[in-house]
């Protein structure tokens, strides 16, 4: 007798995204004047406008010592990470 097929091959599972990196929180905590938000992280960016000492913003990404925020709704903008703190 002729030998059975070989069964087909399962399937391979679907990937599975995983799920995206919870977005950081910080505070922006300069001494006296507002923190400078820039169009690119570098200090030659434009600057874009500027935040208050003690505003929360929640981290877009990051970029070497610079965080990207919303500084406003729909605005985008880089401020320097020396100048904020983690918060929870």
């Amino acid at each position: 007798p002729a030998p059975a097929p070989a069964p087909a091959p399962a399937p391979a599972p679907a990937a599975v995204k995983p799920a995206p990196a919870p977005m950081k929180s910080i505070t922006v905590t300069t001494r006296a004047k507002p923190l400078r938000v820039r169009q690119t992280p570098s200090l030659k960016g434009p600057i874009l406008s500027r935040v208050s000492n003690g505003s929360k913003h929640k981290v877009l990404q990051e970029n070497k010592e610079w965080y990207e925020i919303e500084y406003a709704p729909g605005k985008k903008g880089w401020i320097f990470k020396k100048f904020t703190k983690i918060t929870k």
